[in-house]
């Protein structure tokens, strides 16, 4: 039982790492460019142009942006775009 625990613990902490990552604009578009495998100076179809401009306006205004604001361990207030460790959530409406 302690080595699933130990697991547990250690996804969660790795979760946690990832939330706290930012990603720009630039970043996104290399990520998807990865993910289907288009490759450096290759000209891009008109479906993966179509492809880039979806996620790029779901990363600009999609879902998650609607989200309340969080507060870090800092105390500072941040968006659900720049940090969404789920243990900053604020319980009481914070400003920027």
């Amino acid at each position: 039982m302690n080595v699933i625990n130990a697991e547990f613990e250690a996804t969660a902490e790795q979760y946690k790492l990832l939330a706290r990552k930012t990603i720009n604009q630039a970043d996104l578009e290399k990520y998807v460019k990865l993910v289907f495998n288009v490759k450096d100076g290759e000209e891009t179809s008109t479906r993966m142009k179509n492809i880039l401009e979806e996620v790029t306006g779901l990363f600009e205004a999609g879902k998650g942006k609607t989200f309340p604001l969080f507060v870090e361990p800092t105390g500072r207030a941040t968006t659900q775009s720049q940090s969404i460790c789920p243990t900053n959530v604020a319980t009481t409406p914070t400003t920027a």
